[in-house]
């Protein structure tokens, strides 16, 4: 007789038993989604979501700045509770996350908090030198010597990588703003955030989800997409329609996942691909509404600001693209834009003055976007002054004999011309819409357009060439945005 056997033969048993129990301890581990991590910036003055998994039915508690939440998580493991309103604070503070086990997350700050999203011109990097031509100290010697300085006290970035790997946001976490965190952040959202930082004394936190060539479908939720289609029939339907491939991939991956994370707005810098790929014009106003709406929807805030960036000129009817792109394809996109800056929540910035070569996709003055863009932001949002952002738009026509008077709203009380010439980049036409270049003066805050070739003026254009270069600006010294006096009905 074997004594040893009864023993043996238990061992499997243990080891099963032993199996089972270190799996259900992994399982009870509590968990954080990456945009929940050390060194964040919590958005001030509302509710703030916190969320993550552990076992289904385990109780989760958050504790931060004297308050506790707590929460049983679900079915499927996940759990959410709610933070009470918090106020702004640039003291580093430490939160708990405690369940079976118990996570600490430092320096955590409180104050202001926006998402940076788009193609390649919000993408391009502060460390421009390292990763762009030309240098950052040749184009702006202000941005270079910003980043000289070692860090940006009470700013932070969260940058998300460029990987289709839904649900889970890719990213290396929250970063203080400094060091490599830096110099592959975005340019145009980096001085979009010292600059509110600067202006509200308040920290700053932001969150990039950018990705260079990408079109506004990529970014927008395959069901919404789905919506906008249905909208439209006929030859206006087939105009919508997009390979499903990718309709919603970038969404899903780089933006989905970071939900419902507080946020007090979105700044946008995109549609170049749009009409590279599309000459997409008209119908991107509606993709704008779109995706702005699904976004909203997403964060369940239908107020959420969403401010944006024209287009910049370049050179697209010399490509040889799939689809052939005449001069004015860029402009009709611009009036696209114009139009979704009318919407609640909605505005744009202009950048047809900060392009010193129109052959180059990506201008470098991105410190000057971003000012705008944080000028837009701490007006419509915050009530607060700050750089000069708006510019002047047409607001009407008036014809009178042979001349046309043009109307703008947003001037400042005057027109300037910057150059001191002539008001530059206008043209004129009479009933057949033969469009010729037109001899333009100020008048107060109007503009007198006409042409020998046109007896009666009908309609007018300005900056209508994806190569403009304009010179008439409102008192603030910022461009007229481009416009068409009568684009055709929809």
């Amino acid at each position: 007789m074997n004594v040893n056997s009864p023993s043996r033969d238990r061992r499997p048993l243990l080891a099963v038993v032993l199996l089972l129990l270190s799996t259900a301890v992994l399982r009870a581990e509590v968990s954080l989604p990456k945009i929940i991590g050390d060194n964040l910036v919590l958005q001030r003055d509302c509710a703030v979501p916190i969320w993550g998994g552990a076992a289904p039915g385990e109780k989760v508690t958050v504790a931060f700045a004297g308050q506790e939440k707590s929460a049983v998580a679900d079915a499927s493991g996940r759990w959410a509770v709610k933070l009470d309103p918090l106020a702004a604070s640039a003291e580093p503070r430490e939160m708990t996350v405690a369940g079976a086990s118990t996570i600490r997350l430092t320096n955590i700050l409180v104050g202001e908090v926006w998402l940076c999203s788009g193609q390649s011109n919000m993408e391009y990097a502060l460390g421009v030198a390292k990763k762009w031509a030309p240098a950052a100290a040749a184009t702006d010697p202000v941005l270079a010597a910003e980043m000289k300085k070692p860090a940006w006290p009470q700013v932070r970035l969260f940058l998300v990588e460029k990987k289709l790997a839904a649900p889970e946001v890719v990213s290396t976490g929250w970063h203080e703003a400094s060091g490599a965190a830096r110099d592959e952040f975005s340019a145009v959202g980096g001085c979009f955030g010292l600059e509110l930082q600067r202006r509200l004394g308040v920290p700053v936190g932001l969150i990039e989800s950018s990705w260079g060539g990408s079109r506004i479908e990529e970014w927008t939720p395959r069901e919404a997409y789905a919506r906008l289609e249905a909208e439209f029939t006929g030859a206006a339907a087939l105009s919508y329609e997009r390979d499903s491939a990718f309709v919603g991939r970038n969404y899903d991956a780089m933006v989905k996942p970071l939900a419902p994370y507080a946020l007090r707005g979105v700044i946008w810098y995109q549609g170049e691909s749009n009409v590279l790929a599309y000459n997409d014009g008209p119908r991107y106003e509606a993709k704008m509404r779109t995706w702005a709406d699904s976004w909203r929807a997403a964060w369940q805030r239908l107020g959420m600001p969403f401010y944006f960036v024209q287009v910049a000129p370049f050179l697209y009817s010399p490509r040889k693209d799939k689809i052939a792109h005449s001069p004015q394809e860029l402009p009709l996109l611009w009036e696209a834009q114009a139009a979704a800056a009318r919407r609640p929540g909605m505005g744009v910035v202009a950048t047809i003055d900060l392009v010193p070569d129109v052959a180059n996709i990506h201008p470098p003055l991105k410190r000057e976007v971003g000012l705008r863009l944080a000028g837009l932001a701490l007006e419509r949002t915050y009530g607060k002054p700050g750089p000069a952002w708006q510019s002047p738009e047409f607001a009407g026509l008036e014809i009178r004999g042979n001349e046309a008077i043009v109307k703008f709203a947003h001037t400042g009380g005057r027109l300037m011309v910057r150059d001191g010439g002539e008001p530059a980049e206008f043209e004129i036409a009479g009933a057949d819409s033969a469009f010729v270049a037109a001899k333009a003066s100020i008048q107060g805050d109007t503009v007198v357009v006409s042409s020998p070739a046109v007896a009666v003026p009908c309609a007018v254009r300005f900056a209508w060439n994806e190569a403009a270069r304009p010179n008439l600006t409102g008192a603030n010294g910022l461009p007229v945005y481009p416009f068409r006096s009568n684009p055709p009905a929809k």
